[in-house]
């Protein structure tokens, strides 16, 4: 698979994907508070460093957190 700068084989984004997908997965508060954990190790780590090699890893976390809370905490309407 060609992927611009990258090319990998199908077996080989497998390996690579089932390293990544659980820091992906929220499906639980399980997972939610391993995620918020994570997410803020990588604030403490990158900062406001949009060149930083995790910088796309942070910016997806906080993403799929935001979505999880949505669903599950949201705020009321006054």
């Amino acid at each position: 698979m060609d992927t611009g700068k990258f090319k990998f084989t199908m077996k080989e984004l497998e390996v690579h994907w089932a390293k990544i997908a659980p820091l992906l997965s929220i499906r639980n508060e399980r997972e939610y508070n391993a995620a918020v954990k994570r997410l803020n190790e990588l604030l403490d780590e990158i900062r406001d460093n949009e060149r930083h090699p995790l910088y796309g890893l942070l910016d997806t976390l906080g993403t799929l957190i935001e979505i999880y809370e949505e669903e599950h905490y949201p705020i009321p309407s006054v």
